[in-house]
């Protein structure tokens, strides 16, 4: 009578990792995937290694992206948030969401650095949404050539806004007017680039198009 009690949490345990494993290899999870989210999962728990993981958004908007927080950090912050559900992914579990953006509070070069320290520099490398890494660390990511862009490594392969320029500062002419209006100009990244400055745009398209958001979880 004791031995059942040892022997169906180990047939259990069998069945879902060869589950597990056969949705795991075919795709990249997400909310949207309901024959895989559960098991991608503890999956993700248990075999996903740590550093930061890009992802992007399903959705796309205008540059006022202020009108959605309380300035422009905190409506980009809140886009990735709401987004951060249904963001394919191989890694469910991480829990701190920032946006991939400099904004005229707080830059992507102030990710790592004093004041507003979000200490990434310690959480080594940085992942694409299938699990490749992409750069070795976060400074390397910002300033020098990545290894795989951002739409090979399954992030996205649309334009993304990201206010930015060179080394990861604010690009101060083109930023929707800090991110406040439509009618002007805004900054946005290159999917397809791996040289350096891929995400601070040659590209400045007028505001009222609509552009994904590239977000960092970790």
């Amino acid at each position: 009578m004791l031995r059942s009690y040892f022997i169906f949490p180990t047939l259990l345990v069998l069945a879902l990792s060869l589950s597990v494993s056969n949705c795991i290899t075919s795709k990249v999870c997400s909310e949207q995937d309901r024959g895989c989210s559960l098991q991608a999962s503890l999956v993700s728990f248990f075999s996903t290694p740590p550093g930061i993981y890009l992802y992007g958004s399903l959705n796309s908007y205008q540059g006022n992206v202020a009108s959605l927080g309380p300035d422009m950090f905190g409506g980009l912050r809140n886009i990735c948030s709401g987004e951060r559900i249904l963001a394919q992914t191989v890694n469910l579990t991480c829990a701190n969401v920032l946006p991939f953006a400099s904004s005229d509070t707080l830059t992507l070069a102030n990710y790592a650095a004093a004041p507003n320290n979000f200490f990434l520099s310690t959480f080594g490398p940085v992942y694409g949404a299938k699990g490749e890494i992409i750069s070795a660390d976060w400074n390397s990511f910002i300033s020098v050539a990545i290894n795989r862009s951002l739409a090979d490594s399954g992030v996205t392969s649309d334009e993304f806004w990201t206010f930015a320029a060179s080394a990861g500062t604010y690009n101060g002419a083109d930023n929707c007017t800090n991110g406040t209006d439509t009618g002007t100009l805004g900054t946005v990244g290159d999917p397809f680039s791996t040289v350096a400055g891929w995400y601070g745009g040659s590209t400045t398209p007028i505001c009222s198009e609509a552009k994904k958001i590239v977000c960092i979880c970790y």
